[in-house]
């Protein structure tokens, strides 16, 4: 049986969140991704509720810092290469695998390009602490 790091998997899930408030904050690509997402709106237009959204993004987090973790574990991985190699190809499996959602929505090559980004960010700092709380 693989042994998982309930320590990883909880600081990888926080660190995920942090990734989010930064890589989507005016600062890094919040205002791009509005335009992308929103065409034509202004978020102090915006009359949703956020709280659901986050719950999501915070359960999705969790999910991705325990499959990291598992698959760190589970191909035995201790070298930063062979993590960066592990994030790399679940990025671009996680990437290959939206592709074609996008496509058929018709959302624009700049929002796909964001959300990859902040997917391989948090994929691969997930991968990181997994090996480091080996």
């Amino acid at each position: 049986m693989v042994k998982t790091s309930l320590p990883a998997i909880g600081l990888g899930t926080l660190a995920s969140c942090i990734i989010g408030i930064v890589w989507y904050s005016p600062v890094l690509f919040g205002k791009s991704w509005f335009r992308l997402a929103f065409p034509g709106r202004h978020i102090e237009d915006m009359k949703m509720s956020w709280t659901a959204p986050f719950i999501v993004t915070v359960a999705g987090n969790l999910i991705v810092a325990l499959i990291s973790n598992y698959l760190v574990n589970l191909l035995a991985i201790v070298a930063l290469k062979d993590m960066v190699v592990l994030a790399s190809v679940a990025a671009i499996f996680h990437c290959a695998v939206q592709s074609p959602h996008f496509a058929y929505e018709q959302r624009p090559v700049g929002l796909f390009i964001i959300s990859g980004g902040y997917d391989f960010a948090v994929i691969l700092v997930d991968c990181l602490i997994s090996v480091l709380f080996k």
